[in-house]
């Protein structure tokens, strides 16, 4: 092994529908690892769109998890949790659909 990186906090959580969509759809489970940056010698994030969390209440989204029309600077709900989307970002694997500072 050359390299490892973790234990990761890892929970799921379900965003609330975006307003056009059709009467009683639930987007699926997203799932959210911590992460202590983006940077990394496993599993690196690259950033494709605004920047890394720095403070509680944001989140970055993994590129193809994003509601329609959210990026950096809109706002999701998770049940009664507002998150506010600071990045879009691709990783080399895909454990996670959205990740956070730990």
């Amino acid at each position: 092994m050359a390299a490892a990186s973790g234990p990761f906090a890892v929970t799921s959580l379900r965003l609330g529908a975006d307003r056009t969509a059709p009467p009683g759809f639930a987007p699926p489970p997203l799932t959210v690892e911590g992460r202590a940056s983006a940077a990394g010698s496993v599993d690196a994030v690259t950033l494709t769109a605004g920047r890394w969390v720095t403070a509680p209440g944001e989140i970055v989204l993994e590129r193809g998890s994003e509601p329609p029309g959210a990026g950096p600077g809109t706002r999701v709900t998770a049940g009664d949790v507002t998150l506010t989307v600071v990045g879009v970002a691709a990783a080399r694997t895909v454990t996670a659909r959205a990740l956070r500072a730990e």
